[in-house]
């Protein structure tokens, strides 16, 4: 008996600017030129995406119509010509500081477009007299102690605007697509009160709350402001959850091509201990590693317990019916065995500073360098899950 057709999903991980080696893999994979899809297009069923992977994979969904190599092509020109940093313009589309003094002092930019400039300094000088004049209200009406209210005037992401990531999303994203999509597409974010991890899908991520969702899906605490959307705040998925494999599965994915853009641990000089930053990035990459890692254990150990059922059921001569009340009784809804293709850059060649980084050349850099890796996959360099087929 013939094996089904494998069903394919991916799962796309946070990574900031650093995303943009997601879309070199993505190009290799959708235009049949990675072994990772035996050469063939990829037609999936399914993308999860936290963070930056949050805005390849809704993008992705809603141009899938298009054709495989128009996507890409599409997921490209979006990361080159709107998210870098256009020298014409000098600003990338991802973000601005608030209020820079700089910006509005530079002849570059005053010649380029005065009423632009003065007007965001005016609306960013209100913007954070404002939030000054409500933190400076709590300092003086708290009784916490002296040294936590002081902390509490010190916010960074104050400083920082996402509203051009907005403008963006909402430009190139088509959400009535991506609701109405056979696709399955899960944005994964943090819910910021509650500290839990909340996925959205298709049917949340309408024309009115989408492009909030993302945005709020791609806000790393610190730096970018928290989104509220209702009365809810969400921040980052990557605070709690990096990657997610079991959405895709769920979806029905039996081959599940992860991308993510931390190195290993050990790739990680050790004299980068010596820098606070490059300290707090391999805290960063250790938390991470050991998620995708949980992710792996489980699927592999879904797999081997599924091998020792199916050689229990061919003992015991169970009928297909009582198969699956025994699947389904040890196992649950996810009962199947699936293939992990894993696609990460394992030298250390991002840093902290990476994920914030927009330069063209850059970007241009890491695109190349998905797809290079992507061309020439190898499952035992990669450390592949790869689930033998079922015994018939």
């Amino acid at each position: 008996m013939d094996s089904p057709t494998p069903k394919q999903g991916v799962v796309l991980s946070s990574g900031g600017a650093d995303g943009a080696y997601a879309v070199g893999v993505l190009k290799a994979l959708l235009s049949g030129k990675s072994p990772g899809t035996g050469y063939l297009p990829l037609d999936p069923v399914a993308f999860v995406g936290t963070s930056i992977g949050a805005l390849n994979s809704s993008f992705l969904v809603s141009h899938l119509d298009e054709g495989p190599a128009a996507v890409a092509d599409g997921l490209i020109r979006l990361w080159l010509e709107e998210l870098a940093e256009n020298p014409r313009q000098l600003r990338n589309g991802a973000f601005r500081f608030r209020a820079n003094p700089l910006s509005l002092l530079d002849p570059r930019r005053l010649a380029l477009d005065p009423l632009r400039s003065v007007s965001e300094f005016a609306q960013d000088s209100a913007v954070l007299c404002r939030e000054w004049l409500m933190r400076l209200r709590d300092f003086a009406t708290s009784e916490a102690p002296l040294e936590q209210r002081a902390a509490g005037l010190l916010n960074f992401s104050s400083f920082v605007s996402s509203e051009p990531l907005l403008e963006i999303i909402r430009r190139n994203i088509d959400f009535a697509k991506i609701y109405s999509s056979k696709v399955a597409l899960s944005i994964i974010a943090t819910d910021w009160h509650r500290g839990i991890l909340e996925t959205f899908t298709n049917q949340h991520l309408t024309v009115e709350d989408g492009p909030h969702l993302v945005r709020a899906s791609a806000a790393i605490p610190g730096f970018f402001p928290p989104v509220r959307i209702g009365d809810r705040i969400w921040v980052d998925g990557a605070v709690l959850g990096y990657t997610k494999l079991s959405p895709a599965i769920r979806a029905g994915a039996t081959v599940v091509h992860l991308i993510y853009v931390d190195p290993d641990l050990k790739a990680i000089p050790d004299e980068a201990l010596d820098s606070t930053l490059e300290t707090m990035y391999r805290m960063f990459v250790t938390g991470w590693a050991a998620r995708v890692n949980q992710g792996l254990e489980a699927t592999a150990r879904i797999n081997r317990e599924i091998d020792a059922l199916e050689k229990f059921v061919q003992q015991a001569r169970l009928s297909p019916q009582d198969r699956d009340s025994l699947f389904q009784a040890v196992l649950g809804p996810v009962n199947v065995k699936v293939t992990v293709h894993r696609y990460h850059p394992r030298d250390d060649a991002f840093g902290l500073l990476g994920l914030l980084n927009l330069n063209r050349g850059r970007l241009e850099g890491l695109i190349e360098r998905g797809f290079k890796d992507a061309v020439e996959h190898d499952c035992n360099h990669s450390k592949c899950i790869l689930a033998a087929p079922a015994s018939q």
